[in-house]
């Protein structure tokens, strides 16, 4: 397959700044003990982070998933092979955090370490497959 289009690295990298950078925001500064453990300020943090992940002019919050969908929207198939398998891991952690519905909502999804510890490892890799394909996409 060729090089990535222009118009198609500037929408990843779009994708990578409204998403890649708030999707942790707040909670990515939070240390590991509080991760394992879990608080009333990492909840918190976490409810900013993916809830909140972009915030209009008029207070409007825009939670993760709709960033996601707003980012790739428009893709033709042949950009989305052409992201894969970057975009399929994003695409997977994005829509299990919008499974967490109310209880993500109400806190009580952050109740469970698991949870909490699965949470964690999606940030983390939607930050850096964000960070991947838009290296790969620079380099054509």
């Amino acid at each position: 397959m060729g090089g990535f289009s222009s118009s198609l690295t500037e929408r990843l990298m779009s994708l990578k700044h409204d998403l890649g950078k708030y999707v942790a925001w707040q909670s990515a500064n939070l240390d590991d003990d509080e991760w394992r453990d879990g608080s009333a300020r990492l909840t918190a943090a976490v409810q900013r982070d993916i809830l909140g992940t972009r915030t209009t002019r008029d207070g409007v919050r825009w939670p993760a998933w709709v960033i996601y969908e707003a980012g790739v929207e428009g893709m033709t198939a042949a950009e989305r092979e052409q992201s894969a398998p970057e975009l399929g891991r994003i695409e997977a952690h994005v829509r299990w955090m919008e499974s967490l519905g109310e209880r993500l909502t109400s806190g009580a999804a952050l109740d469970d370490q698991e949870v909490r510890m699965r949470m964690l490892a999606a940030q983390r890799e939607i930050r850096a497959s964000l960070r991947e394909l838009v290296q790969r996409a620079r380099r054509g």
